[in-house]
């Protein structure tokens, strides 16, 4: 390949790097600052973009064959990379025993955190874990290889890996101070002659934990972010330390979606003068698309009321629960919140679809029940009103108890976290499925901590 043809391939590749950082900054504003941090520089190794921190990789004929295949391949593939850095995995890793699952799971995660910015579920159903932060990911999978095997099916099928993570291990320039010696302390000390090494004069890394800290703050005063702010600050205040809000946790599980709609009382009217230009007299009527603002999927609420939960507990779980949601549905038309009441049998069950019917139904709640203790009833009422059409989407299960009592033997194809009421440290975990997610709620300030295992 002649220097000019090489020249007129980067200068391409550059112009589609440029088209694609603004293509991410007019769908998602928030990413405006961090999606230009990174200085691009050619890869002499071919192979998908990658970064150390400092600038982007490139391989010109990567990115103009991965655009040409896909005009949106690239914007994923920056947003993916520029997201790593963002949420501090490149340090991360290199303290990992297992980089390989570390790479998967830090590659779910972003997947997962790309979905909250565009507003859709990307997380597998029944694969619980993936709510938990990264650490936490990592720690569990490391100890099951069941659950290992499974995130790297799940991850090889939805094609979360984007990036090169080779270049990570190099330690990456921080910000930096002046030295008595005249010397930048922080450098990596190496020579340029190995590939992904940082350490350049004017190789200064841009502050990614102030632009997540902002990026956190912005999605906080945006209530259509949904999760996004606690996801972005998820491993600053890791739950197995201090505890997370309930509120944080909620909006999380209720990850919103957009709903499209279509709107038969009007029509485009560019197919209306089309089929007059082609028929004559024929105008060709389309009915217009309406975006609904983002709503969580359905949500089932399960209470234990063999006697496991007192009546005040569960008034406020309920209170704090419902109030939520309808803050994370505000806008939305609709949405359908199953709430069941259940001891050894299901004892009362309301289809919540309205924020009037919230209201009613907090002012009259009265538990119910007071018997045995089977949780398989509510598994079993779920998957028949998932038959009968009347929750086609079940987003999670959210179930209030103290989680002695009977399981299925098959986890469901949705998310189930179990609420554990009780004192964790003297009377310990209770014997939960592993599918299960058990999180103790403190009844005083409604904050959650990980039920260890």
């Amino acid at each position: 390949m002649s220097c000019e043809h090489a020249q007129d391939r980067r200068e391409l590749a550059q112009k589609i790097l440029l088209y694609s950082r603004r293509y991410i900054t007019q769908k998602c504003p928030i990413m405006l600052a961090p999606i230009y941090a990174l200085r691009e520089e050619v890869s002499p190794i071919p192979g998908p973009l990658a970064t150390d921190g400092v600038r982007l990789w490139y391989d010109p004929e990567r990115v103009i064959r991965d655009f040409q295949a896909d005009r949106n391949s690239l914007a994923r593939q920056l947003l993916h990379v520029t997201l790593h850095c963002l949420m501090g995995h490149l340090p991360a890793r290199r303290i990992q025993s297992d980089t390989g699952l570390f790479d998967t799971a830090a590659d779910w995660k972003i997947d997962e955190l790309i979905g909250a910015l565009n507003h859709r579920q990307t997380v597998s159903g029944w694969f619980w874990h993936t709510d938990l932060p990264l650490a936490r990911l990592v720690q569990r999978c490391g100890e099951d290889e069941e659950l290992r095997e499974n995130l790297y099916r799940e991850a090889q099928a939805q094609e979360v890996a984007q990036d090169d993570h080779g270049r990570w291990s190099p330690p990456v320039v921080e910000r930096t101070v002046q030295s008595n010696e005249g010397r930048r302390e922080g450098s990596s000390g190496r020579g340029e002659g190995k590939a992904g090494q940082a350490g350049r004069a004017g190789d200064e890394a841009p502050d990614w934990g102030r632009m997540r800290g902002e990026m956190a703050g912005q999605a906080r005063q945006n209530d259509s972010w949904g999760s996004l702010a606690g996801m972005l600050m998820e491993d600053l205040d890791p739950a197995e330390e201090n505890g997370i809000s309930y509120e944080q946790f909620l909006r999380r599980f209720a990850v919103p979606n957009e709903r499209l709609l279509l709107d038969p009382d009007s029509f485009d009217p560019r197919w209306y003068y089309l089929g007059l230009e082609q028929y004559g007299d024929i105008p060709l009527l389309e009915p217009s698309e309406l975006s609904e603002p983002p709503a969580p999927d359905d949500i089932v609420i399960a209470l234990d009321t063999s006697g496991s939960c007192s009546g005040e507990v569960c008034r406020r779980f309920l209170r704090e629960t419902l109030s939520l949601l309808r803050d994370i549905s505000a806008g939305a038309s609709s949405f359908r919140v199953l709430a069941l009441q259940c001891d050894a049998e299901i004892q009362k069950e309301v289809l919540l679809e309205s924020a009037d019917q919230l209201d009613s139904f907090l002012r009259d709640f009265t538990p119910q029940g007071f018997g045995g203790t089977d949780f398989r009833p509510v598994f079993e009422r779920v998957a028949r009103r998932r038959e009968e059409g009347l929750m086609p989407r079940v987003r999670g299960l959210l179930y209030l108890s103290d989680g002695d009592g009977d399981f299925p033997q098959e986890a469901p194809d949705y998310p189930v976290t179990f609420l554990l009421l009780g004192d964790e440290y003297m009377w310990g975990r209770p014997d939960i499925p592993p599918w299960v997610n058990a999180l103790y709620l403190n009844e005083t300030d409604f904050t959650l901590k990980e039920a260890p295992q």
